[in-house]
């Protein structure tokens, strides 16, 4: 099934409205699937969707990327999801930059779409020094809460000015006091 047919299964405009996408104020002019499911890594699938939107602000547009979570053998989903969302509270409340999360439905994680990897910046010559200082500081900030990630910046994406820390699975590792 079509990742936006996933979503229109009644209204596209309410399911929108359901998941924090359009606002109130908000009419929802066009939605474009800019990509249909695909793996996203060990633990999930992604598709990505853009919406076009207007209000007495002028219209808008807004990227978002659904991410279907796939639990370690024995997790049932919904208990792996709220472990997720709770290391990326912790996160969030020790400073560290988190993606904007819209909603969870259905095992389904509604993100704001972050277009850059950290390679993405590196290989177009946009990692500078002050990307460099946020990896650092988000690394000291992960590592002084516990976490053990396989790989600090993979799990960075960026709109092009800032780094945020967008991947809350297992390689993050779990919280503990040991080094």
């Amino acid at each position: 099934m079509s990742f936006t047919g996933w979503l229109a299964r009644d209204s596209l405009e309410r399911s929108l409205r359901e998941l924090c996408l359009l606002q109130h104020d908000e009419s929802l002019i066009s939605c474009i699937e800019l990509s249909d499911w695909r793996r996203g890594g060990a633990e999930s699938f992604i598709a990505e969707a853009e919406i076009l939107c207007s209000s007495s602000e002028g219209d808008r547009r807004r990227r978002f990327v659904a991410k279907a979570v796939l639990p370690p053998f024995g997790w049932a989903v919904v208990d792996y999801l709220a472990e997720m969302m709770g290391r990326r509270t912790m996160l969030a409340e020790a400073g560290v930059p988190v993606v904007q999360q819209y909603a969870v439905r259905e095992g389904v994680l509604f993100q704001a779409h972050l277009p850059y990897s950290v390679s993405d910046l590196y290989r177009s010559g946009n990692w500078a020094e002050p990307m460099m200082a946020q990896a650092h500081d988000i690394e000291r900030k992960v590592r002084a809460l516990g976490f053990h990630p396989l790989n600090v910046l993979a799990d960075l994406r960026s709109e092009g000015e800032k780094l945020y820390y967008v991947d809350f699975g297992a390689d993050l590792g779990g919280p503990s006091s040991a080094p």
